[in-house]
């Protein structure tokens, strides 16, 4: 298989092996589709999760039991920063 990639893949992929985090373009390249496939697996599941918290919300708000704004940014703010935390970033 051969790939043609922009002269910005290039570099960046040289600058991970070159700094030592990879032993070769192969590993750089590995790695990417592994997050790759990662994150497409992930995808489905994550919508789902989103939808159903979408209708417990709208529930909720139906039977008067909302949350003020300012709390739910803190909780979607501590959401994200553990979904981070989970894959590393």
């Amino acid at each position: 298989m051969t790939i043609s990639l922009s002269p910005e893949f290039e570099q960046l992929i040289q600058h991970k092996v070159t700094s030592g985090a990879y032993a070769s373009a192969d590993d750089v390249v590995r790695e990417a589709l592994r997050l790759l496939n990662e994150r497409d697996a992930e995808t489905p599941e994550w919508k789902r999760d989103v939808s159903a918290k979408i209708e417990e919300a709208w529930q909720s708000l139906r039977r008067g039991e909302g949350i003020d704004g300012d709390e739910a940014m803190v909780m979607l703010h501590r959401e994200i920063d553990d979904r981070a935390a989970k894959r590393g970033q």
